[in-house]
């Protein structure tokens, strides 16, 4: 009641007003229908399980002995979609029209009023932890987020090695490739030292389909740090691609024997029981890399690419989902979906899958011509 009486003064002070429903996605009705009899002039969304999990981490972490969010909670962001103010329970108007003024014409005044004592600053500014952020993130599968906030810690540390090489692993787990390699080789440009960059710069490569590359930073991954087996493992699987005799199959199979949580190797190995025809031992793989790392976007790719491959469409469409949720960026995913839901005559969804991949690479013309053929078919 209070946003619809001054809406248009909000409006007036230069800002957007949106609010979150937090009912859940089955009660959709009963949200449209509060909006409706209000007539509410301000946009309505109903927040989804993971759209409130993103919210509630960011809040735990912004407030350090707080529990979760409590309703309501009113973010007040400034044009670089950066959170400068919170406000628990119900905001009078006339509050949020002062910050807002405070905001348009002296946007540090925020900062300066959340340090907790004056005085002249000796060591280094205030900053908020962007890298603790960006790294809880990254380990619930937020990727978009985890992103988000490393690129704010570096602008801030434009130096910091281990940013760059958690960055570029995050944008090429999420389906952008290029962007990863590009930031992986900034990560190695500030610091050839760091082993890990080096070893995720040739991952990046193998993806790339870049072998002698992939090669050179492996090598220079496990001349950094000998004893790491994932380093010596990845640097004998290239070999081999790159016309070294031997087995991959055996390669993988003993580093598992030593090393069996880690799901880069066990979708290595699913991969090479499928390039051999071994359908079942590969899905049996797949399935385990997913279940070692539920935020392994390859690994549900792979496992849906080798359901279709059995002809279990559904179970092949569930892992891919999986995957694109991970990694909405990823075409071949998306391309599989496409494939997939056009077998059980979901042409709907099909053309929805294939839309997304011309949204992010409107040159696809494989995504163009399949959209193509779907749209002539009655």
């Amino acid at each position: 009641k209070l946003w619809k009486q001054h809406y248009n003064q909000i409006l007036g002070a230069g800002a957007r007003l949106v609010a979150l429903s937090m009912d859940e996605p089955g009660n959709r009705h009963l949200v449209e229908k509060f909006v409706g009899e209000r007539n509410l002039p301000f946009p309505v969304w109903l927040a989804n399980e993971r759209s409130l999990e993103t919210f509630n981490t960011f809040y735990k972490l912004l407030f350090s002995r707080a529990g979760d969010i409590q309703i309501p909670t009113t973010f007040l962001l400034d044009d670089q979609a950066r959170v400068v103010k919170i406000y628990h329970g119900i905001v009078p108007a006339q509050v949020l029209l002062t910050d807002l003024e405070k905001l348009r014409n002296s946007p540090g005044s925020f900062q300066l009023a959340a340090l907790p004592f004056g005085g002249r600053r000796l060591l280094r500014p205030f900053f908020r932890d962007y890298y603790t952020l960006a790294a809880n993130f990254n380990e619930n599968g937020r990727l978009r987020e985890a992103a988000f906030y490393l690129e704010e810690f570096l602008k801030m540390f434009p130096n910091d090695a281990r940013s760059w090489d958690k960055l570029g692993t995050i944008y090429a787990r999420s389906g952008q490739l290029q962007r990863g390699l590009q930031t992986l080789e900034k990560a190695v440009a500030v610091n050839p030292n760091h082993s890990e960059a080096q070893y995720d710069l040739g991952v990046a490569y193998m993806r790339a389909k870049q072998p002698v590359k992939a090669e050179l930073s492996f090598h220079l991954a496990n001349g950094l740090d000998p004893g790491n087996l994932r380093y010596k493992l990845m640097l004998d699987l290239v070999a081999l691609r790159n016309g070294r005799p031997g087995d991959p199959v055996r390669i993988l199979e003993d580093y598992l024997e030593k090393e069996p949580n880690d799901a880069g190797a066990q979708i290595n190995l699913g991969t090479a029981y499928l390039q051999r025809g071994n359908l079942t031992p590969a899905i049996n793989r797949f399935r385990e890399a997913s279940r070692t790392d539920p935020n392994n976007a390859l690994a549900f790719r792979n496992l849906g690419l080798a359901f279709l491959l059995e002809g279990s469409t559904l179970k092949s469409i569930n892992a891919l989902e999986r995957s694109s949720l991970l990694a909405p960026q990823d075409t071949v995913t998306l391309l599989a979906l496409a494939d997939a839901y056009n077998r059980i005559d979901r042409k709907d969804r099909a053309k929805d899958m294939l839309m997304k991949i011309l949204e992010i690479d409107p040159s696809n013309n494989r995504a163009r011509k399949l959209l193509a053929s779907l749209e002539r078919s009655p």
